[in-house]
C-alpha cells in the first residue's frame, strides 16, 4: 500500500498461493484454505470480495492447486480436482494428484467472476505447477481498478501506540505485520508461539481459552532481561473479557474464579484475575488487587511499574490497588506469556522499558477506543443436538505442512434445537471443527458416524479470521452453509 507516496507493506490475510494482476490495476489474491477459492483485494486492501475457483466443468466444488495468474490479466492457471482416495488420510494435495488437470480460467472486465473454463489436460499424470504464456497480453487490463487508488485514512484505526518511545514489543493483531523500532531505532517484529489450544479469534485476537501465548525465544531475551533487571516498565492492551468472547467452557471459568487467571507474566510483573478483580504482583509475598472489579465489556488495560510500585489505569482512569494475601501471588515467570487458565482475549499489545504517566495512559486509552469501537457485535449462536453422518479426514502435521493448524469439515443431521434459530426447512448441518492446533490434534476427534452429539456453532461468515486456514474437507455437502464450532477446544500434548 501506499502511505505518504511512500510505498509499505500491509498483511491482508493468512492463506497461501497469493497473485498480483500483471497490470496497472492493483488487484491481487489470497487462496484460502479450503483450496477452494480466493480472497481478492483492490485499493491497497480496502475492496475485498471472494471468487470462486472450483467451478468448472468436471471439478465437482472439490480442491483445487497452483492457482496463478496468466501474463495476461484477464486469464488465470490452476490445477485439479484434488479428490480423496479411499481409505486415505492427510492431506488430498499429496494423496489424490493423480486426478489433477490443468485448467484454464477467463476473468469478467472487473474480476468479480470467472466467466469460463477451458481444460487443457486430459490425463492420469498428475499435472502441477502450470505456467501459461498469452500473445497480446500487455494490452489487457482489468476494468475499475487503478494503482494507488485506495483513500482510506490511517486515522481509521487509531493512532496507537500514542508513545513510540521505548517500544519493547508491538503486537496490534493476527492480521497486521506487527513490526516496531525499539529505542536504538532498529526494527523489530513481534513474534508469538502459541502453546496449548491457544488461537485467534474473529477479531483477530489472541483467544486464550485454551492456552497461552509465548513471546519467542529468540526475541524475547532482551526484553526478559529488561523486566528482571530494570524497574520501570510498563504493559497495555485491549482486553476482551470472557463475556465478550462468550466462551462455553464452564469448567474452565469455575476454575479460573477460585484460582485466578493469568491475563499477562513476565519477570516481576504479573497480572492475573480473581472474581473480576486484577491482582498485580512482583512475586511471591507480593501482590496487590483491584479496588473494583474490571469492566466486562472490551476496555483498555494498563499497568505500569515504578519504583513507587505498580499504577492501575482502566481506559485511561486510575483504579486503586489494595495489598493482598502472599497466597495471591503466582510464582515468577522467566517467559514472557500472554493468558493461561483465561477465558478471554487480547489486543493492541504493547510493552514498554518505562513507566507511562497518567497523561500518557490516557493518550494511549483514547486511541485504543477507536479499535474498540469498531468491534464487531457477537455472532447470533445456535445450540444443536444432531447425528453425524459424514466425516472428512483428520489433519496430520506432516500433511498439511507449512499450516500448523487445521480445520475438519463435517455434516449433521439436526434432531433437535436448543437454542437460536435453525431453519424448520433444513435438515443437515455443515460444521467446521478444529481437527488440529500447533500440530497436536484436538481432543474428541475424529468423531463416529451415526453417533448425536451436543453442537455450539456460528455461522462461518461471522468468521472472516478462517478464510485463511487449512481445511479438510472431504463431505458432498457443497450447497451447504459453512458453520463453525465455537465450542473451547483443548489439544492432546504429542508424548
Amino acid at each position: 500500500m501506499q502511505k505518504n507516496g511512500q510505498w509499505q507493506a500491509k498483511k491482508l490475510l493468512n492463506g497461501c498461493w497469493t497473485a498480483y494482476a500483471p497490470d496497472n490495476s492493483g488487484l491481487s489474491w489470497v487462496f484460502d484454505g479450503e483450496h477452494k477459492s480466493v480472497t481478492m483485494y483492490a485499493d491497497d486492501g480496502a475492496k475485498a470480495w471472494s471468487l470462486k475457483f472450483n467451478d468448472a466443468p468436471g471439478v465437482k466444488g472439490r480442491e483445487m492447486y497452483h492457482p496463478r495468474w496468466t501474463n495476461h490479466a484477464r486469464f488465470i492457471t490452476l490445477t485439479g480436482p484434488y479428490s480423496k482416495e479411499k481409505n486415505s488420510s492427510g492431506n488430498v494435495i499429496n494423496k489424490g494428484g493423480g486426478t489433477a488437470e490443468i485448467y484454464l480460467g477467463k476473468l469478467s472486465p472487473g474480476a468479480d467472476k470467472v466467466e469460463s473454463w477451458l481444460r487443457v489436460t486430459q490425463d492420469k499424470q498428475g499435472d502441477a505447477y502450470p505456467d501459461v504464456w498469452i500473445a497480446g497480453a500487455r494490452e489487457a487490463t482489468l476494468a475499475g481498478h487503478h494503482i494507488g487508488s485506495s483513500t482510506r485514512s490511517a486515522a481509521a484505526v487509531g493512532n496507537w501506540p500514542a508513545d513510540n518511545s521505548g517500544l519493547l514489543l508491538v503486537w496490534r493483531d493476527r492480521e497486521a505485520l506487527n513490526t516496531f523500532r525499539d529505542r536504538s531505532g532498529q526494527k523489530l517484529e513481534a513474534r508469538l508461539d502459541s502453546q496449548g489450544a491457544a488461537r485467534f479469534g474473529r477479531c483477530n485476537e489472541m483467544l486464550l481459552d485454551g492456552g497461552s501465548f509465548i513471546m519467542e525465544e529468540e526475541s524475547a531475551a532482551p526484553v526478559i532481561t529488561h523486566f528482571r533487571d530494570r524497574v520501570p516498565a510498563s504493559f497495555e492492551a485491549i482486553v476482551l473479557p470472557s463475556a465478550f468472547e462468550a466462551t462455553t467452557d464452564t469448567s474452565t471459568s469455575e476454575r479460573s474464579a477460585d484460582q485466578g487467571a493469568q491475563i499477562f507474566r513476565a519477570p516481576g510483573m504479573n497480572l492475573h484475575l480473581r472474581n473480576g478483580q486484577l491482582t498485580v504482583s512482583k512475586g511471591a509475598g507480593e501482590a496487590w488487587t483491584s479496588a473494583q472489579p474490571l469492566p466486562t465489556k472490551p476496555f483498555h488495560l494498563m499497568v505500569a511499574r515504578s519504583e513507587a510500585g505498580f499504577t492501575l489505569y482502566v481506559d485511561g482512569q486510575t483504579v486503586e490497588l489494595q495489598s493482598s494475601p502472599a497466597e495471591a501471588a503466582p510464582v515468577p515467570g522467566d517467559s514472557i506469556t500472554f493468558g493461561g487458565g483465561w477465558q478471554g482475549g487480547l489486543l493492541q499489545v504493547a510493552l514498554h522499558d518505562h513507566a507511562l504517566p497518567a497523561d500518557q495512559a490516557a493518550a494511549h486509552a483514547a486511541s485504543a477506543q477507536v479499535r474498540i469501537n469498531s468491534l464487531p457485535p457477537t455472532p447470533p449462536r445456535l445450540r444443536v443436538k444432531a447425528r453425524l453422518v459424514e466425516t472428512s479426514a483428520m489433519p496430520t502435521a506432516e500433511g498439511i505442512e507449512p499450516y500448523t493448524s487445521a480445520l475438519v469439515a463435517y455434516v449433521y443431521e439436526v434432531q433437535e434445537v436448543l437454542a437460536g434459530d435453525f431453519p424448520a426447512t433444513e435438515k443437515r448441518l455443515l460444521v467446521k471443527h478444529w481437527g488440529m492446533l500447533g500440530r497436536e490434534p484436538v481432543q474428541g476427534f475424529p468423531r463416529t458416524e451415526g453417533q448425536t452429539y451436543e453442537l455450539v456453532v456460528e455461522r462461518q461468515s461471522a468468521h472472516s479470521h478462517l478464510n485463511g486456514e487449512r481445511v479438510m474437507d472431504d463431505t458432498t455437502a457443497f450447497d451447504l452453509e459453512s458453520w463453525f464450532d465455537v465450542s473451547s477446544p483443548r489439544v492432546t500434548a504429542a508424548k
